[in-house]
């Protein structure tokens, strides 16, 4: 008797979104496409992120956009389709990057908790190469941590949150293709936004003045 679980193999399941995003661009016949990521101010913090997806004509004016909600599969699928799709402006990247790293540590802070996250980020954005970078230093300098405790594990937790940030800055570099130059300062401003959201500096800024 044929057990369709074990006699076939799984089939690779497209995204919706996808589907409709690759049949309008043949459909309207645009040149190129861009991706603006947004998301609304709330009385604290942000409402949820959105992709919008920009297509554009020969003379570079948009003729159509599709929405919808920010996700990990649609903005893998983004960069790494072939023709990578780059955001509209270095400061959109900015925050699309952020988003990126935000569900990449997502794991990490589901193994060891919260509050020795905090601790283990810090120690390493400030142990690296960003530590002196001053937008970054006066971001940390705002920022109160616990002291890390070692209890085996240290070294072990602080690679795992450098490979993350190390696949991030590559994504910039070979799926999105941008000149090293360029990512650095996207990676920076993409790990400044992460700092300031995760640790509410603006936010307490906002409400306490400091």
């Amino acid at each position: 008797m044929v057990n369709k679980y074990f006699d076939t193999r799984p089939k690779p399941l497209e995204h919706r979104s996808i589907r409709l995003w690759q049949s309008k661009r043949r459909e309207i016949q645009a040149d190129y496409l861009l991706v603006e990521i947004e998301r609304e101010r709330e009385a604290f913090g942000f409402s949820p992120a959105q992709i919008n997806l920009l297509f554009y004509s020969e003379d570079k004016k948009v003729i159509h956009k599709e929405s919808a909600p920010w996700e990990r599969a649609l903005d893998d699928w983004l960069l790494g389709n072939g023709r990578p799709i780059r955001a509209r402006t270095a400061k959109n990247e900015m925050l699309r990057i952020a988003l990126r790293l935000r569900d990449s540590l997502e794991p990490v802070i589901d193994r060891v908790g919260d509050g020795y996250f905090n601790g283990l980020f810090i120690k390493a954005i400030a142990d690296g190469p960003l530590g002196h970078r001053p937008a970054i230093k006066r971001l940390l300098d705002s920022i109160h941590t616990s002291a890390l405790y070692d209890a085996g594990n240290l070294s072990e937790d602080l690679l795992d949150i450098d490979n993350r940030l190390t696949s991030i800055a590559h994504d910039l570099l070979s799926k999105l293709q941008y000149e090293r130059a360029k990512a650095e300062e996207i990676f920076e401003g993409a790990v400044g936004l992460y700092l300031d959201e995760r640790f509410q500096v603006t936010e307490r800024r906002r409400m306490f003045g400091s």
